[in-house]
């Protein structure tokens, strides 16, 4: 996944918190978002961000 930690794709910011399992009001977070902890960046991604992966339905395992 990331093999030097998570790291925002927007901005490079090498800290994020992990939003999976957050209430959200009417329906919760997917598992496995992330979202960036700068404050001027705030950047929401998944590990298939800006990747060919991002918009295709398979799974990560095929």
């Amino acid at each position: 996944m990331w093999p030097e930690g998570r790291i925002c794709p927007a901005c490079g910011y090498k800290r994020s918190i992990a939003l999976a399992g957050r209430d959200t009001g009417k329906r919760r977070a997917r598992p496995g978002l992330y979202q960036c902890s700068n404050g001027a960046c705030r950047f929401q991604f998944t590990v298939t961000t800006h990747t060919p992966r991002h918009s295709t339905k398979l799974p990560l395992r095929v």
